[in-house]
C-alpha cells in the first residue's frame, strides 16, 4: 500500500558493554605511541563479557528502545538483524525475536507480532545501512500505522600485537522506523550503493574454536580500499539526485561516515572535498607541486593495482586535513558526536547508527537547527561496497531525541587491568 507520508527513524537506542580498555593504559601496556593511537583511533574500546554476545546486546538496545514508547512492537512489520558476528547461521533473527518477546513481556510490554518478517543482513560493516535501506522500501510500500525494527550488533576483535587491536570495540544500536518519523525523514530515492569485489580486503572466514570468525586483512589497501568506494558512493548519489558532489556536501548540516577509528571518516572527508570543490583542490595542489585537475583525476583514478596502498592519494589527504578551508569543513560537518564515539570502538555494523545518534545529540546540544536541513550518511563495508544515504531532520527531532537512548549508553564504565584484558581476549577468541 503506497503512501505520500515521508517515513524514516523515528527512535534509536545504543547499548554498550559495560567494560572498557582505556587506551593510554593500553599505550603503556604495550609500548605504543600514545599521541598516535590517541589522535588516529580514540580513547577507548568497549570490551563484551562472554555472556555479552550480540543477540543479549541486540536485545538490550531494543528493550531500551521500547521502554521510550517510540518503539511499538505489535506494530512492528520488519525485523532486520545487521551483523558479521553470529553465532547462528540459520536462524539469527529468529531466535533474536523469541528472546527479545520474553524480555518485553517481562517488562509488561506489546510483544512483536509472528505476522511479522524477520532478516539477517550480512555484508561486513555495511549491514547496519544496508539494513536501513531494506526499511525504509518496506515503510514505503506498507500501510502508514506499521513500523520497522533494524537492529545492528557486533564485536570486533583482532589478535593482539596485530595493527587491529586498539581499534577494537562491541556494541549495539535498535533504530525504529515509521511513517511520519520523529527523528530524521528518508526519501526511498535519496540513496546510492556501489558493489564491486575487492581480493585482499579485510575478510572473516569462520575457522574451528573461533566463534565469530577470525579477521585477515591488509591495512594500507583496506583504508585505500575504503577511501576509493566511498568516493564512489558519494559520487553516484550526486549523480543520482542530478547535482554535484559540491553541491551534495555544501547542501549537507552534518555528513557521516562508517567509523572503525577516528581518523578514517576524515580523510574520507577530505578526499571528498577535493574531489568536490575546485578552491580546496587548487590549494592544495599548490603546495604539492601539482596541478589540480591531474589531482583531480588521481583521486577518480583510484588505486592503481589490488594491494596498492595508494601513497600518493595518502599523502594528497595529510596536506588537505590542514588546509583550513577542509578543516572548518569537516570540523562543521564531523565533529558533532566525536567525542562519545571516541569512548566506543569500532562497532562495525552499529559504528555509523551509533554516530548518527550522538551526532544529532551533540547538535541539539550545541543549538544547530536540523528540521528540514539534508544530512548526509554514507556506509561502507569491506570486501566491498558503500552505500550514500540522503536524510532531512524531521520537524520534531529535538523533541523525540530526549526520550532516545544514546549517551547514557557510556555511563557506569569499568576500566580493565592489563591482566583481566588479556584473560577477557583469550576467552573471547576461543569463544569461553
Amino acid at each position: 500500500m503506497a503512501t505520500r507520508v515521508p517515513v524514516g527513524v523515528h527512535g534509536i537506542a545504543l547499548n554498550l558493554p559495560r567494560d572498557r580498555v582505556d587506551l593510554a593504559s593500553w599505550c603503556r601496556w604495550t609500548g605504543s605511541d600514545p599521541g598516535k593511537v590517541l589522535g588516529t583511533v580514540g580513547t577507548s574500546f568497549r570490551v563484551p563479557r562472554s555472556h555479552h554476545d550480540v543477540y543479549r546486546m541486540a536485545r538490550e538496545a531494543v528493550w531500551s528502545l521500547a521502554e521510550t514508547g517510540l518503539l511499538q512492537p505489535d506494530r512492528v512489520g520488519l525485523l532486520v538483524l545487521a551483523t558479521e558476528s553470529s553465532l547462528d547461521n540459520a536462524a539469527g533473527p529468529t531466535l533474536l525475536l523469541e528472546s527479545l518477546n520474553r524480555g518485553l513481556r517481562e517488562r509488561g510490554l506489546a510483544p512483536l507480532s509472528d505476522r511479522c518478517e524477520a532478516s539477517e543482513v550480512k555484508q561486513a560493516c555495511l549491514a547496519g545501512m544496508l539494513g536501513l535501506a531494506a526499511a525504509v522500501r518496506f515503510l514505503a510500500l506498507e500501510a502508514p500505522g506499521r513500523q520497522a525494527l533494524v537492529v545492528t550488533s557486533d564485536i570486533a576483535i583482532y589478535a593482539r600485537g596485530s595493527t587491529g587491536e586498539p581499534t577494537q570495540g562491541a556494541g549495539a544500536v535498535a533504530i525504529v522506523l515509521q511513517a511520519d518519523p520523529g527523528l530524521l525523514e528518508i526519501d526511498p530515492g535519496d540513496w546510492a550503493a556501489t558493489t564491486r569485489f575487492r581480493p585482499g580486503d579485510f575478510r572473516k572466514p569462520l575457522v574451528p574454536g573461533h566463534p565469530f570468525g577470525v579477521p585477515t586483512f591488509d591495512g594500507p589497501w583496506s583504508t585505500a580500499c575504503y577511501l576509493d568506494e566511498t568516493l564512489r558512493a558519494v559520487s553516484a548519489l550526486g549523480d543520482r539526485l542530478g547535482t554535484s558532489l559540491g553541491g551534495l556536501l555544501e547542501a549537507s548540516s552534518l555528513v557521516l561516515a562508517h567509523r572503525p577509528y577516528r581518523k578514517m571518516p576524515r580523510d574520507a572527508g577530505a578526499l571528498w572535498c577535493l574531489a568536490a570543490f575546485s578552491e580546496d583542490r587548487r590549494g592544495v595542489a599548490g603546495r604539492m607541486g601539482i596541478g589540480a585537475e591531474e589531482l583531480r583525476e588521481l583521486l577518480f583514478r583510484g588505486p592503481p593495482a589490488e594491494g596498492d596502498p595508494w601513497d600518493e592519494v595518502r599523502r594528497v589527504i595529510r596536506v588537505a586535513r590542514e588546509d583550513p578551508g577542509v578543516r572548518s569543513r569537516l570540523a562543521c560537518w564531523m565533529d558533532p558526536g566525536e567525542e562519545m564515539m571516541s569512548h566506543c570502538g569500532n562497532l562495525y555494523a552499529a559504528a555509523l547508527p551509533a554516530w548518527v545518534g550522538a551526532s544529532l545529540e551533540a547538535a541539539a546540544v550545541e543549538g544547530r537547527d536540523l528540521a528540514g536541513k539534508p544530512l548526509l550518511l554514507v556506509g561502507y563495508g569491506s570486501g566491498n561496497g558503500a552505500l550514500a544515504l540522503r536524510a532531512r531532520g524531521a520537524s520534531r527531532w529535538r523533541e523525540t531525541l530526549s526520550r532516545c537512548v544514546v549517551s547514557s549508553s557510556l555511563a557506569g564504565a569499568t576500566d580493565l587491568s592489563h591482566d583481566d584484558y588479556r584473560e577477557r581476549h583469550r576467552r573471547l577468541c576461543a569463544g569461553e
